[in-house]
């Protein structure tokens, strides 16, 4: 999801047969809540196998 107004990536999902998983920009919350240190990726250097790895493993569970 883009925000209308300034054009930033603020949430991200993917979805399969067998993930639903999602991450919301830490940007959102820096100012009301204490998180940890961001993690820097290169996803355009990811193939896809590794993408969905680390979705499956760093993302949350989207719950419906």
């Amino acid at each position: 999801m883009q925000c209308a107004n300034c054009l930033q990536v603020v949430a991200v999902t993917y979805y399969s047969a067998e993930l639903q998983k999602g991450a919301v920009s830490s940007e959102l919350f820096s100012t009301s809540h204490a998180l940890p240190e961001a993690i820097a990726v290169s996803p355009k250097r990811l193939s896809e196998s590794e993408k969905v790895q680390r979705w499956s493993t760093m993302w949350l569970t989207i719950v419906a």
